[in-house]
């Protein structure tokens, strides 16, 4: 069973194409740990290779969380850009370095209150870095995984909202 499943990582790893210098589309599914429970939110990005080293991405989150009692619902998109730096070149596994900024602008719509009642919040930013680890399944398929720690909190109208901590993300990418 092993071999058969690292047969297109090895096939892979002796060829000269690979997803270096190309541009990628994928998704990807974020879990932070939050108190006693566990927060999913998903993901879109992209990223782009530029050589065996060095590497930047893009992603679009979308969270949505409940306040205590159900009152309110707080919204935002985080929108984060990153750098990677790959320590392995040359490599079918790719382990890296990732650190970047992220921006989102939060909303939040009462539960309880007849009628629409959403109110925006302001721009607000944060910063995170962590460790990645990449797997390339063919020249053009991508797996990856990171670990990242995040310094991102805001209050917004009487709500304290802390995405700071730890946070695991899975992805896949397609190279174009």
């Amino acid at each position: 069973m092993v071999i058969l499943c690292s047969l297109p990582l090895a096939a892979y790893s002796t060829g000269d194409d690979s997803h270096h210098g190309k541009f990628g589309l994928g998704i990807n599914m974020n879990l932070q740990p939050q108190d006693l429970e566990m927060d999913f939110y998903p993901g879109f990005h992209i990223r782009l290779r530029f050589n065996e080293t060095i590497g930047i991405a893009a992603e679009l989150n979308i969270r949505s969380d409940s306040t205590e009692f159900t009152v309110a619902d707080i919204t935002s998109q985080p929108v984060s850009f990153m750098l990677m730096y790959f320590l392995l070149p040359k490599s079918v596994l790719g382990i890296y370095v990732l650190g970047g900024v992220t921006f989102t602008k939060p909303s939040v719509e009462y539960t309880d209150v007849p009628g629409p009642s959403e109110e925006e919040g302001e721009w607000e930013q944060g910063l995170f870095g962590g460790l990645g680890l990449e797997i390339a399944a063919s020249p053009n398929l991508v797996i990856h995984g990171e670990i990242r720690y995040i310094d991102l909190d805001f209050a917004i109208l009487d709500f304290d909202v802390d995405y700071s901590g730890l946070n695991y993300s899975i992805g896949i990418s397609y190279y174009l």
